[in-house]
């Protein structure tokens, strides 16, 4: 089981947003390499992007913009979950995968 570990993700930017008048939430713009992780099994953390909750998560794209990943957030919010919709047959469309070797940047919204 491999994790995606905050040495491999830059930050690129950090910004607020405030969710109610008393709560902000952490954004991070972010570039991640990422090498066969993306499911359950091999995760990618809150923890990595120096988070213990994620809230929202946008599409991944690689860093020729050659591909674009669909992503969600666990059900615990603990991880980002990735899709590969190019691969899917009608058995396994919606289901997690992992993910090639590649530079991704998307932005991660949690606390």
């Amino acid at each position: 089981m491999a994790s995606l570990a905050s040495g491999s993700v830059t930050t690129v930017r950090t910004w607020y947003e405030w969710v109610n008048p008393f709560r902000r939430r952490t954004c991070k713009l972010v570039r991640a390499t990422i090498n066969t992780m993306g499911t359950i099994a091999n995760p990618i953390p809150a923890d990595a992007f120096g988070l213990t909750e994620i809230e929202e998560v946008s599409n991944m794209v690689n860093d020729d913009n050659t591909l674009i990943i669909p992503t969600a957030v666990s059900y615990d919010r603990s991880k980002v979950v990735t899709m590969l919709v190019t691969n899917a047959t009608d058995a396994t469309r919606g289901a997690p995968v992992d993910l090639a070797n590649d530079t991704y940047q998307f932005v991660v919204k949690g606390r």
